[in-house]
């Protein structure tokens, strides 16, 4: 059986809570309605706040043992690293804007781990997502399908306290009509 499985960084409560926040502050004024009378955008849950370092997409089941020894024998040389907020932003980067992230600077660390991770697990994976992009560290705060339904507008500045990256769990992705959510099979600590 398969799996839609990703790696992710989770999310303390209190950088979801002020996220939960930035999003609430998006009003309707700013965000009107579509012409099908239903909102252009899509909030992500405050459940499915995370930093994706990796996505595997459909995996055979019988793999996540030997995924989790790669992950575990990878993990032994690596450090506990932060990540400093940047802004909130219309994403992605230089294409037209399908999403609004919380975005956090560029990071050496974040760049290794992903790399890393990426070279590790190329076997299992079935999508070269990336093709040569450097990853930009950003949690997805909302999806639309069409900026002319967004006003786009600068964001406020907010403050967003540092996101200390000690761990990242391998998650599974469960499609469902009300949308994903995302199930954490196995979470792997950095070394201290």
């Amino acid at each position: 059986m398969k799996k839609r499985l990703f790696l992710g960084i989770p999310i303390p409560d209190t950088i979801k809570n002020k996220l939960t926040e930035i999003q609430q502050s998006l009003t309707t004024g700013d965000l009107p309605p579509s012409r099908q009378g239903k909102p252009p955008i899509r909030f992500v849950s405050k459940d499915n706040h995370h930093i994706t370092i990796s996505f595997l997409g459909s995996t055979e089941e019988e793999y996540i043992p030997k995924i989790s020894d790669s992950l575990n024998r990878l993990i032994k040389n690596m450090s506990p690293f932060s990540l400093v907020f940047k802004d909130i932003t219309f994403a992605p980067p230089d294409k037209t804007p399908r999403m609004i992230w919380a975005e956090f600077e560029k990071n050496s660390h974040f760049e290794d781990l992903v790399s890393s991770v990426d070279s590790s697990l190329r076997k299992y994976s079935q999508t070269d997502y990336r093709a040569g992009l450097k990853p930009i560290p950003h949690i997805t705060l909302a999806r639309f399908k069409n900026i002319d339904d967004i006003k786009k507008k600068k964001f406020k500045k907010q403050q967003i306290p540092d996101l200390v990256v000690s761990e990242f769990s391998l998650y599974e992705s469960r499609l469902s009509p009300n949308g994903p959510s995302y199930l954490s099979i196995q979470r792997f600590s950095l070394n201290t």
